[in-house]
Parts: structure tokens; C-alpha cells; sequence
């Protein structure tokens, strides 16, 4: 798909989603995206946040609720202190000791499954010796003939980290270029004919149509999201997600393959 043609389907979508918010609804607010970091801790913590999104896992960890909890566990966040102290075995311990969890003894138990991406997630990270460091780290894939080869490393080197999921850590710790490929975006860019059903081609899709219209890939995102999700989440409202809707008013707007 052209330029011209990302350009009006982003039109589209920005139209769309005016429409569908309810009026009390400030979008822009939702379209600035994240501040940055400003120490390694803060970074850490996004990450135990976006590691408990894989599949459904959230529904158990429930990260927002038990926040203070982790806080403790871990240290204030500090992924050094947290590997000093704890393997995965005794993380776990703290987790079965701190939290409802049910069936400890299965090895499949999700939460063992999180101590093991923590653990892994602290050995990464311990690696920075401080904020500078970190940001001079991400600062060396910033050229766009290097933009996917940062996710695709965190993919690669921390457990439970797939590909969608290290886009979305990376944008929410402030890094506005790195779009998040999940199944909402797959489902849309491919059923518009924007691109193939594949995840890696969905973030080039989102960033060429970034570029096309002179915004953020995060911006992009956000759009799409929010009409697929119908969750306002900064303003505790939830409607009913309208991305079959969507897709029959974009492809009865104009064919553009």
C-alpha cells in the first residue's frame, strides 16, 4: 500500500474513532504517550508490568492490584538488589507466600512461569549502571534500518518477552517509535489489505503510515487500539470495542491495495 493510501486509511481511522469516543473524552490525552523514565528502577518496573501481558496472564498476576506487594518483593524495583537476593526458586517462595495462588506444586503454574521471566528480566537489566547508561544502549538502534533489531534482542534474551510484547515495553517507557503489533492491529491491517497477517509486517505497516502522515508509530497505535478495545482506560470508561464495524466502514470507504 502506497503512501497516499496509508494516509486516508489512517484518515479513516482518526474519524472513526472521534465518532465512537464518548464526548466527556479528551483523545489527545491518549495520543501524547508515556514520559520517560528517568531511572533504571522505573524502567525495571514497566518491564514486570509488560511481562505479566503475555497471553492472559494478567487475569492472575494482576500487577496494577498487587503493586505495593511487588514493590516490597522486589526491592523498590531494583533489578540488581532483586538478583542479589532471590533465584527464581525463592522468588517463587515470596510470590506463593505474599499471594492467593492456587495449585503451587504444578510447574505450570503461572506464577512460577513469572518468577522465571523476572529472573531473567533482572539479569538483563542489571547489566546498566545507571539511566544514562540504559538510554545510550536504546540510542544505538534508533536508525530505522535498526528499529526492529532492539525488540527482536529482547525477544531473544529475556524469557517470556515476544516480540509484540518488547514493543510494547519499549514504547511504554517512553520510546514512541516502537509500535506494539498486537492481534487488534493484525486483525485490521490485514483485513484492510495494508499488509500480510504477520506480526513483524504489521510493525513496518504501522510505522511506513506513520510516516505518511508526519506522527508517531505510538500515535498510530494508540488510534487503532482504542477502536478495536473501546477502552478509555485514563478515564475508567469501557465501551464496546468496534473493530468489525471498522473494518466494514474502512474497506466500504475505498478499495487502496
Amino acid at each position: 500500500m502506497d503512501k497516499e493510501c496509508l494516509a486516508r486509511t489512517y484518515g479513516c481511522a482518526e474519524e472513526y474513532l472521534k465518532n465512537m469516543t464518548p464526548d466527556e473524552i479528551d483523545i489527545e490525552k491518549y495520543l501524547s504517550g508515556p514520559k520517560p523514565c528517568n531511572t533504571i528502577n522505573d524502567i525495571f518496573k514497566i518491564m514486570c508490568r509488560s511481562l505479566q501481558n503475555r497471553n492472559m496472564m494478567s487475569k492472575v498476576i494482576k500487577f496494577q492490584i498487587y503493586n505495593a506487594d511487588f514493590e516490597k518483593i522486589l526491592f523498590d524495583f531494583d533489578p540488581k538488589k532483586t538478583l542479589e537476593n532471590h533465584d527464581v526458586d525463592s522468588l517463587y517462595g515470596e510470590f506463593v507466600g505474599s499471594f492467593p495462588i492456587k495449585n503451587p506444586e504444578n510447574p505450570r503454574n503461572l506464577w512460577l512461569q513469572y518468577a522465571k521471566y523476572i529472573i531473567s528480566a533482572c539479569r538483563w537489566m542489571a547489566v546498566f549502571k545507571d539511566i544514562n547508561d540504559f538510554r545510550n544502549f536504546v540510542s544505538s538502534y534508533q536508525k530505522e534500518s535498526a528499529s526492529m533489531a532492539l525488540p527482536l534482542l529482547l525477544k531473544k534474551e529475556i524469557k517470556g518477552m515476544g516480540f509484540a510484547l518488547a514493543c510494547d515495553f519499549l514504547k511504554e517507557i517512553g520510546y514512541m517509535q516502537y509500535p506494539k503489533p498486537d492481534t487488534h492491529l493484525i486483525d485490521v491491517f490485514s483485513a484492510c489489505g495494508i499488509c500480510e497477517k504477520d506480526q513483524y509486517e504489521v510493525y513496518k505497516a504501522i510505522i511506513r503510515m506513520a510516516e505518511s502522515c508526519d506522527i508517531t508509530p505510538f500515535h498510530v497505535d494508540k488510534v487503532f487500539w482504542l477502536i478495536c478495545s473501546g477502552n478509555f482506560y485514563l478515564d475508567g470508561i469501557k465501551i464496546i470495542g468496534e473493530k468489525a464495524d471498522f473494518i466494514d466502514a474502512c474497506r466500504a470507504s475505498f478499495e487502496c491495495r
